[in-house]
């Protein structure tokens, strides 16, 4: 088997079934607007295993880069049956392509609803590994009834309090004018990372809003009784999954129901399509209130990890260095940040 590697353009054109919605070029033209930088793909064969990344210059370091996963739950994917050996054939391979062209670490973001992590931590070793919050995923496969059966009891009594009072949720595909700034969706959106603080990273900009219409998007509404949007997600999906991937709720809808309605009508909508599974993410915090709100609908674990390798240890030294100098810090305070590549460290 051989290496290659595509851009946004070439990917589009493979003839390949993408193993969930984080993997393809469609997805990837969006985060890699998040990103600043440009979607690529290392395949593997003939997409035995697929490598999306992000490829994101480093300023003041011309023809230096680094790479990292697309945001949400993508990494390295192998198909069913590839031997051990294969996987250690392609991380050499891409490994020694990567720092050939100038790349000076790697970040990945790895979900677990597809297998293939412990192929990848056996095939490269050199990653450091840290375990994030399990994110939450609701069984659809037997239908919308059973999943509602499944909620915990505070779960289907809160969704029944939100219908009473008068909240309607609605679907329909995410189009251009979901995705134009001032849409009732963006308002909601930017109001609640106003109001959680949130860094400038999740302040979406327009490229990835207009990306995320070409993928296999919906995009759900709950409305109280006088029309005004009380909660609202974008849903994405494939092959089985659909992934809550963006939303928000309004602060007082919040005590009326709202997202318990915006949650039901997200398993609704994945039972409806025939899916197998809807995936509604993590939290910051185990049993915080996010989590606990997100459990109360499904009862799927999945361990969620990030992967960091230095691949020119030198030059990383050097870059965070300078970096560390322009802010008037050390390197080992950016270190001590835990970000990494330690010299984006804010």
């Amino acid at each position: 088997m051989s290496l290659r590697f595509f851009d946004v353009h070439s990917a589009s054109d493979l003839p390949i079934q993408w193993p969930d919605v984080y993997f393809g070029p469609a997805y990837g033209r969006g985060a890699a607007a998040m990103e600043r930088g440009a979607w690529e793909l290392a395949m593997w064969g003939d997409g035995e295993i697929l490598y999306p990344y992000v490829k994101r210059p480093i300023a003041g370091h011309e023809g230096l880069f680094d790479v990292v996963s697309p945001y949400g739950y993508s990494g390295i994917w192998g198909a069913d049956g590839v031997p051990r050996a294969s996987w250690r054939r392609f991380r050499t391979a891409v490994r020694d392509a990567l720092q050939s062209r100038g790349c000076v670490a790697e970040f990945l973001r790895i979900g677990t609803l597809l297998d293939g992590l412990d192929a990848l931590t056996d095939a490269a070793p050199e990653f450091t590994l840290r375990r994030h919050v399990d994110t939450i995923g609701v069984d659809v496969s037997a239908g919308y009834d059973a999943a509602w059966s499944a909620y915990e009891s505070r779960g289907r009594r809160a969704t029944k309090k939100g219908r009473r009072n008068g909240l309607v949720a609605s679907t329909r595909p995410f189009g251009d004018s979901d995705a134009m700034a001032g849409s009732a969706f963006r308002r909601q959106y930017d109001e609640v990372m106003d109001r959680v603080r949130a860094r400038d990273y999740y302040r979406i900009v327009d490229e990835s809003w207009s990306a995320w219409v070409d993928v296999d998007s919906h995009l759900i509404e709950v409305r109280d009784d006088d029309g005004a949007l009380a909660a609202s997600v974008l849903l994405m999906g494939s092959r089985g999954f659909v992934h809550a991937h963006l939303g928000g709720t309004d602060r007082d809808a919040q005590r009326l129901g709202a997202g318990n309605v915006l949650y039901d009508a997200m398993v609704r909508h994945a039972a409806d399509r025939g899916g197998r599974l809807l995936h509604v993410g993590g939290s910051h915090a185990e049993g915080d209130g996010l989590h606990l709100f997100k459990r109360s609908f499904g009862r799927l674990r999945f361990a969620f990890y990030t992967a960091s390798s230095v691949l020119q240890h030198q030059r990383y030294r050097q870059i965070t260095a300078r970096r560390a100098a322009t802010c008037g810090r050390t390197s080992g305070d950016l270190e001590a940040t835990g970000y990494f590549p330690a010299y984006r460290a804010a």
